[in-house]
């Protein structure tokens, strides 16, 4: 398996955006992989780098601007809608990339990203198709910072749910990354609004991952804006699993296979 290559790319203003390109070969199918609101591209992306890459695709993790290996000023805000600018440029870019088959580029957005990639899609029909995991904004914080400050119900935080609590812990595991967003973040995210766009994103194939358990991106809203999509489309529902349970152990494996499955005939065949 081929190492990783840090790479650096170009946004349409001049912004300089940090990626890493995991190899599945010379003009292979390719995932562009984003992760959600502030979350960094080496947030858990080994196994999901290894599985894909196991099964002959590349890999093409970037963080956001403003975040990670990525510039731009300010630092800490979540801007969706210039995250979905940037992935046209990631689209570009990764078409020039002697590991990508650029005939079959597949956005990959988890959480927020899921919804930039819905986005990017109804005008990117270029791209061979599009998953979209858990779709659904002085500094903010972003998590609580104990259990105490969550259940007083007083502390201010954009993500208030224990589960993103508990798991907002494992991400600082991972290495550096800043616990905080700008205010702005905020009116970003409310005029970011992916279900007004989904049903435009046909003719490219849509692939929509939810779960029952899921407080942060409740599977009621991601099955509304499934219903306005036009086909082809998939949605997969997994029963008894959270917003962040699908980056672990079986959970992991299972969606895995389902979205290898869904990938492999969405991939366009060579005349």
């Amino acid at each position: 398996m081929a190492a990783p290559k840090d790479v650096y790319f170009k946004a349409y203003d001049g912004t300089t955006l940090g990626g890493t390109v995991h190899s599945g070969g010379e003009a292979r199918p390719t995932l562009i992989m984003t992760q959600g609101f502030s979350g960094l591209k080496d947030f858990f992306n080994k196994k999901w780098t290894a599985l894909w890459q196991a099964e002959g695709f590349t890999v093409f993790w970037y963080d956001h601007r403003f975040w990670g290996a990525s510039g731009g000023e300010p630092r800490n805000e979540v801007d969706p809608a210039m995250q979905t600018r940037d992935l046209f440029d990631a689209f570009s870019f990764a078409q020039t990339l002697p590991d990508v088959d650029p005939d079959n580029i597949f956005y990959w957005g988890n959480s927020m990203a899921a919804g930039n990639s819905i986005m990017a899609a109804s005008i990117n029909k270029a791209v061979a198709g599009v998953i979209a995991q858990q779709g659904k904004s002085e500094l903010l914080p972003i998590f609580p910072e104990t259990l105490e400050e969550l259940e007083s119900g007083t502390y201010m935080a954009l993500f208030q749910t224990r589960e993103s609590f508990e798991a907002s812990k494992t991400f600082e595991c991972q290495g550096h990354w800043e616990k905080k967003a700008t205010f702005q973040s905020i009116l970003n995210c409310m005029l970011h609004d992916p279900k007004a766009f989904i049903h435009r994103v046909s003719p490219v194939p849509l692939l929509m991952i939810a779960t029952t358990q899921d407080v942060t991106s409740p599977v009621k809203m991601q099955v509304e804006a499934f219903d306005l999509a036009k086909e082809p489309k998939t949605l997969h529902v997994f029963e008894g699993y959270g917003h962040y349970d699908l980056w672990y152990g079986e959970a992991l494996k299972r969606n895995f296979d389902v979205q290898l499955e869904w990938v492999k005939k969405s991939c366009r065949q060579k005349k």
